[in-house]
């Protein structure tokens, strides 16, 4: 998992160029905008009704880049700590490859539009795995799995958002991406499930859950 972490980071290493604007993402693409765009370099265009503060096709780039970066640390983490069980490892591994070639067609966009993009975790990507890497026995199982599904659980609204952009590109990516997150997120909660169930037997020498 260290090889596929470094290899994602260099993908991602896209030049630090200059932002261009781009379009908000659930606003249809229209001829209207375009001339907007090319007579006005530079300026947010804004649908009617719409608040300034839409995601825009750039911004879903870059937090779609540094989310898949905290996926495939969390898989590290998981290879790592010989608490987890081999459905836990097998799941992250599954969604550090699935975030690994996301990444690698998000970096490709970004480098074709000059979009900035960070090769560093989120500081509250890395806070929590930091503390979870801490963790020994089945509470890092716990705890694991818990983190997954509300990374996974946001995921789904991100790419649910960005499938509905009137960027064709951006569209496509997300609804292509969008089937692997969320047969992930339902393994991660079938796993949940199967640990919670298996938490009243914790002090009598069972075997560990999944």
């Amino acid at each position: 998992m260290r090889t596929i972490f470094a290899v994602t980071l260099m993908m991602l290493a896209v030049p630090a160029l200059a932002q261009t604007a781009d379009q908000p993402l659930n606003q249809p693409q229209s001829p209207l905008a375009d001339e907007q765009e090319a007579a006005q370099p530079g300026q947010k265009l804004t649908a009617p009704g719409q608040t300034s503060s839409a995601m825009t096709a750039d911004q879903f780039v870059r937090e779609a880049i540094r989310d898949n970066l905290a996926d495939i640390e969390a898989a590290r983490l998981a290879q790592a700590n010989a608490a987890a069980t081999p459905t836990v490892q097998q799941l992250g591994a599954r969604i550090a490859r699935d975030a690994t070639q996301t990444s690698a067609q998000l970096a490709r966009l970004a480098s074709e539009r000059n979009t900035q993009v960070s090769s560093d975790l989120a500081a509250e990507d890395r806070m929590a795995l930091d503390r979870i890497g801490k963790l020994q026995g089945q509470e890092f199982g716990r705890q694991y799995v818990q983190w997954l599904v509300t990374d996974l659980e946001q995921d789904q609204r991100l790419y649910q958002q960005a499938a509905q952009s009137g960027d064709p590109a951006v569209s496509q990516l997300a609804r292509q991406a969008l089937a692997a997150i969320q047969a992930n997120l339902q393994a991660a909660k079938d796993i949940q499930a199967s640990q919670a169930a298996a938490a009243p037997n914790a002090g009598s020498g069972a075997a560990p859950a999944d």
